[in-house]
């Protein structure tokens, strides 16, 4: 057979793991809790000893399967949005240890850094020699609680052996054998003092070991059975189980905000108009017409002042201190491209060759949820246009008349020649909806109002047409924007959309 691969020699074998867990202890300065009962400070060990940040604020698995993980490089790992119910890429520059944000008890905490710590300590050399002898991409393993079954340890992967290790090492470190003897010898020493049999302060024993060394009841338990005080009898055995029920907590606490996800984004309006066609939720919140761009920012028009002699919108000062009551909240989190897969525990590593983009979204939160609902409150006190016109033509005289617009306003706010100008007096003329466009734009009103003057012209804006979505956009996120800037906009999304018919322009100096 041709081998393909180096054999690994950092793959440890471990006969005993007790004195695997003392020679652990001493390594890093607790050889004192090899005898005398003490809490072992797992994670001082792994900041302050280790050098590894621990994280928090993760969700690991969309069913609470991963527990932990650890990275032994920068790369990106992959987490779970437990808003948006999808996986996104987690960026870390250092070595690391991630805790599923979902643990509720501090002993399964403890636990998951002692399991992560000792894939640092036993295992990090195993990654090193695999990047540069098999260019191995694998930076990082995530604690699978399903991953290993069988029994067959000969016919184990690499990493099954390293994260059974883990695993059985885990409450060793926490739980030393010498010291844990000691303490459920004193434990059960206080209750036959008092005349408690064993069986009988069973349960409170577990519960007071567990306490002591800032453990999981569940792990307490399954310690002291290993190390011989619950194999007597059946009874013991089912006051353990009922023990173990009713200490765990089952309930998984609130999460935590993801670090994988950068809130109140600034976004561009070309960004913008892609978000606009693709998200129902952004195009209904800026159909509305209460929202105003500025600052980078979509605000409710409360929230935002034009300042004299400038086009631009800007936000007021109490809107820039309070952005999570003025503006939707744009999130930019990595999104995966490509899961590459090598071999059948792949599921168990992180690899630096799977793709991520960078990809910016308004996801329905709380934040942009409440904003949406006060521009749609907002929207029915304002209603719809009451104008008594017939027609669109009439509808649109109205609103130049207004402007004060003459034939050379006209031409330079709508890009239409004198022929249209003329045209739009008679009130049954028919336009092409591009030449309503162009007018619409050029007298800067809002979606609404387009909207009807298309409505009495027998047209409209359909919302699953991209020509029609980005027409829509010039008189929401793009409003107020001259005849020439939609032009350019709508160039560059033809191009970027790969159309196969480029959106129309705006505005024709030719003959009609």
């Amino acid at each position: 057979m041709i081998l393909t691969k180096n054999a690994n020699p950092f793959l440890p074998y471990i006969d005993d793991f007790d004195r695997e867990a003392e020679i652990f202890l001493a390594k890093y300065g607790f050889e004192d809790a090899i005898d005398t009962p003490r809490r072992i400070p797992i994670y001082e060990i792994a900041t302050k000893l280790m050098s590894l940040e621990v994280i928090q604020t993760e969700c690991l698995s969309c069913d609470d399967s991963v527990q932990g993980a650890i990275t032994f490089s920068g790369g990106m790992i992959e987490v779970y949005d437990v808003d948006t119910k999808e996986f996104m890429g987690y960026e870390v520059t250092e070595p690391a240890i991630f805790v599923d944000s979902g643990i509720n008890n501090e002993g399964r905490i403890n636990n998951t850094i002692a399991h992560e710590c000792f894939h640092w300590y036993k295992h990090r050399k195993y990654f090193i020699f695999e990047r540069a002898h098999n260019n191995g991409a694998q930076f990082g393993i995530k604690c699978d609680a399903r991953t290993i079954s069988g029994s067959d340890y000969k016919n184990w992967s690499d990493m099954e052996r390293m994260e059974w290790q883990a695993r059985k090492m885990a409450p060793r470190i926490l739980m030393p054998l010498k010291a844990a003897i000691k303490k459920v010898e004193e434990l059960f020493l206080k209750y036959e003092n008092q005349g408690i049999s064993r069986t009988m302060a069973l349960g409170s024993v577990i519960k007071e070991f567990a306490d002591f060394f800032d453990v999981s009841a569940e792990s307490a338990g399954i310690r002291i059975r290993e190390i011989g005080y619950l194999d007597v009898s059946v009874a013991e055995f089912s006051v353990t189980q009922d023990v173990f029920y009713k200490t765990e907590p089952q309930q998984r606490i609130e999460r935590r905000e993801s670090r994988a996800v950068q809130h109140q984004q600034i976004i561009s309006l070309e960004e913008a108009l892609k978000i606009y066609m693709e998200d129902d939720f952004f195009r209904q919140a800026l159909d509305t017409g209460e929202f105003r761009y500025a600052d980078g920012f979509f605000a409710l028009k409360s929230s935002t002042v034009r300042l004299i002699d400038e086009p631009e919108a800007h936000l007021t000062e109490y809107a820039k201190a309070h952005l999570h009551e003025s503006v939707l909240d744009f999130t930019t989190k990595f999104v995966g491209v490509t899961y590459l897969m090598h071999g059948s525990d792949s599921h168990m590593m992180y690899r630096k060759d799977t793709e991520y983009e960078k990809k910016t979204t308004l996801d329905a939160n709380t934040q942009n949820t409440e904003l949406f609902n006060k521009a749609k409150e907002l929207e029915k006190i304002i209603g719809r246009s009451v104008r008594t016109h017939q027609t669109a033509n009439e509808l649109l005289t109205a609103y130049m008349n207004v402007e004060g617009w003459d034939k050379v306003k006209f031409s330079h706010r709508t890009g239409l020649n004198d022929m249209a100008f003329s045209r739009l007096k008679k009130k049954d003329y028919r336009f092409k909806k591009e030449q309503l466009i162009s007018m619409g734009v050029g007298l800067q009103i809002e979606l609404h109002e387009m909207e009807e003057v298309l409505d009495r012209a027998g047209l409209s804006f359909s919302k699953s047409d991209p020509v029609d979505l980005a027409y829509s956009f010039l008189f929401t996120g793009y409003r107020g924007k001259d005849i020439e800037s939609c032009n350019a906009l709508l160039q560059k999304t033809s191009m970027d959309l790969q159309l196969k018919k480029p959106i129309p322009l705006l505005g024709s100096h030719e003959r009609e």
